[in-house]
């Protein structure tokens, strides 16, 4: 394994630490009182508890490795997860074993690990693992604008008509579509399990539910609403950051929307043409990930 150079934290990032301690204290507390606090001991154990290391048949659960440099990170759809691939097989030196032309996610039968169960118990000993989150609301209207939006013209006529004649439409039926309100989509997530629906994208799964944090012991959570402080910080830590200007220069956040059209500064517009009681069924769908990660 390569050795990373020990970077001692700036005065200016003495702040953010007290921030970073917090995020992990939040995720340790409420899996604690909700009691999934690394209490299992095997994966059919998780399996038969229906915990977010379950994915699958297999029970296990899918991360991305830097091997020669001990890094690990959990990708979460739509929140800066090409900021992650970056950090993981981009910016560390090594990065002519992962990178291919411009093609920013090498394949994952080049990267993927599926770690052994007591593997994850143990906290990946010399291995610096990490994540990051987004609000749950922002992360479904950035789906919602890259899927439905963009997927192919709001304005294709025929099959909008469709849908209008099919008020009760499903996930399933959504992907026949090439654009439906964002208030359907909405409406079409509220009556599916968005965990285990083979209907349900990766993008629309909690993030605790697509990572286990409370059974993975992640040395740093980021998160999108704070990624130019936090990838700074990252950088730093893992001792990339002059690599980091290097390959990135003044963008050091991988495929970010243009400046002003992100899709955060969106969401007060799409969730208003939601109803009160539909806002609050989102919510208590998503209401580990808001416990666990904001509030």
């Amino acid at each position: 394994m390569v050795p990373r150079a020990a970077v001692s934290p700036s005065s200016e990032e003495l702040e953010q630490l007290n921030e970073y301690r917090a995020r992990k204290e939040r995720i340790k507390e409420v899996c604690q009182r909700h009691n999934m606090y690394r209490r299992f001991s095997s994966y059919a154990d998780v399996y038969r508890n229906h915990n977010p290391l379950a994915q699958g048949r297999t029970g296990r659960i899918r991360l991305r490795t830097n091997h020669p440099y001990g890094i690990s990170a959990c990708l979460v759809h739509k929140a800066a997860s090409n900021t992650v691939i970056s950090f993981l097989f981009i910016i560390p030196p090594n990065r002519k074993d992962y990178y291919l032309g411009n093609n920013w996610h090498p394949l994952s039968s080049n990267t993927s690990l599926l770690q052994p169960f007591q593997t994850y118990i143990r906290g990946f000993p010399g291995y610096f693992v990490f994540m990051f989150v987004r609000h749950p609301f922002a992360r479904l209207v950035s789906s919602y604008r890259d899927r439905v939006t963009h997927a192919g013209g709001k304005h294709d006529n025929e099959k909008t008509e469709t849908f209008y004649q099919n008020p009760n439409i499903t996930l399933e039926t959504l992907a026949n579509y090439k654009w439906v309100p964002f208030d359907a989509f909405i409406k079409a997530l509220l009556v599916v399990d968005v965990k285990d629906s083979p209907y349900v994208e990766w993008d629309w799964k909690p993030a605790n539910y697509v990572c286990a944090p409370c059974n993975i012991d992640y040395d740093f959570v980021g998160k999108v609403e704070t990624i130019g402080q936090d990838i700074i910080y990252l950088a730093k830590r893992l001792g990339f950051e002059n690599e980091m200007m290097n390959i990135t220069g003044n963008n050091p956040w991988m495929h970010r929307t243009t400046e002003g059209d992100s899709s955060t500064n969106y969401v007060k517009q799409y969730f208003s043409q939601i109803s009160k009681s539909d806002i609050f069924a989102l919510y208590e769908k998503y209401k580990l990930d808001f416990e666990i990660f904001w509030i």
